[in-house]
């Protein structure tokens, strides 16, 4: 005969919808901790309040030209015929709005009403972009799809990259373009750090 016990009334149980919701919240804030460490909120590197003010503007700035890049890029593949690709890209552009309602509703902020505070006016222009970027790529699609002919021929750019000499100039430039990235930020860091040293050992003006 089993000695188990059955749950007390009003405590939650193994697989009741009260138990899934704690471990949704504890996913949530494990989501929210991760992005805080990747994105770099705790850090040093957030300033005091008027740098921190900025630096999180500048990020909302980012994620919306990421969003509208990602856009017009899977538009620009349509146009070329490459339709796969354009799809993902879309879907892509997803990805940003996806992380900044999670990290809300990790935070406790209730999505629904932040996005019915938004101004109308904004709200329409968002609405009108977005539906007219649809419109585009469907009927970008749409004419492939009845002509079999891309909008934009790039056959050209697909014959010159079959050259092997092609790809070996394609590799070697992008090992170039990475290896000064990663000198541009350890110089800038360098700097950074003895303009701070500087501000620290100058004296105070009374």
């Amino acid at each position: 005969m089993s000695t188990a016990q059955p749950h007390e009334f009003g405590s939650p149980g193994r697989g009741t919808p009260d138990s899934r919701g704690h471990r949704f919240a504890r996913e949530q804030r494990r989501f929210a901790r991760a992005a805080d460490r990747i994105t770099g909120l705790t850090d040093p590197s957030m300033g005091d309040e008027r740098e921190r003010d900025i630096i999180l503007r500048a990020g909302t700035v980012s994620m919306t030209t990421a969003i509208y890049t990602f856009i017009g890029l899977g538009l620009l593949l349509a146009a070329t015929g490459a339709i796969l690709q354009s799809g993902l890209a879309i879907l892509a552009s997803a990805v940003p709005n996806l992380a900044y309602f999670l990290y809300c509703s990790s935070e406790g902020v209730d999505n629904a009403q932040v996005y019915s505070r938004t101004a109308p006016r904004r709200r329409r222009w968002g609405l009108a972009i977005g539906a007219i970027c649809a419109l585009v790529w469907l009927g970008l699609l749409a004419a492939y799809a009845v002509t079999g002919a891309p909008l934009i021929d790039v056959s050209w750019v697909t014959s010159r990259m079959e050259n092997t000499s092609t790809w070996t100039g394609a590799l070697v430039g992008g090992v170039a373009g990475i290896a000064v990235t990663f000198v541009v930020f350890r110089f800038m860091a360098r700097s950074g750090r003895r303009r701070a040293e500087a501000e620290r050992t100058a004296p105070d003006e009374d």
